[in-house]
């Protein structure tokens, strides 16, 4: 699991395009993922891989013993390069954010809920107001 860097967005701007990875901390996602979470917090992902897949939010409450759901997003296959992003958010702190103010997130393949490959050509970036 890593805990992935929250890219500030300011008055001055932050910059998006084409060059992604060299602008912004672009993560491969990993089987499990964290990020601190001040409700303001937004990811963006894209995915370049043939196969569907699907990017799954911990939901931390519950209400009369009944927890909550996860957030569970579809991202499709084939997103081109620099073209096609999902951007997921904000995450309410008080459902989303566990003891130590993170956000918890896996990635699964669409098809049968498993784990996706390590060779999955998946990104994650996390930018927060």
């Amino acid at each position: 699991m890593a805990t992935l860097t929250v890219n500030q967005i300011t008055r001055t701007g932050l910059v998006l395009g084409i060059a992604l990875a060299s602008t912004l901390s672009v993560e491969s996602a990993t089987a499990s993922d964290q990020f601190p979470n001040d409700g303001r917090t937004f990811v963006m992902v894209a995915n370049d891989d043939t196969d569907p897949h699907s990017v799954v939010f911990t939901s931390q409450k519950s209400v009369l013993g009944l927890n909550l759901a996860e957030l569970i997003v579809a991202v499709v296959a084939n997103m081109v390069d620099g073209e096609d992003y999902k951007i997921i958010g904000p995450f309410p702190k008080n459902i989303f954010n566990d003891a130590n103010g993170r956000v918890q997130v896996t990635y699964k393949e669409a098809a049968d809920g498993s784990g996706i490959d390590a060779s999955a050509d998946f990104s994650i970036i996390v930018f927060s107001l």
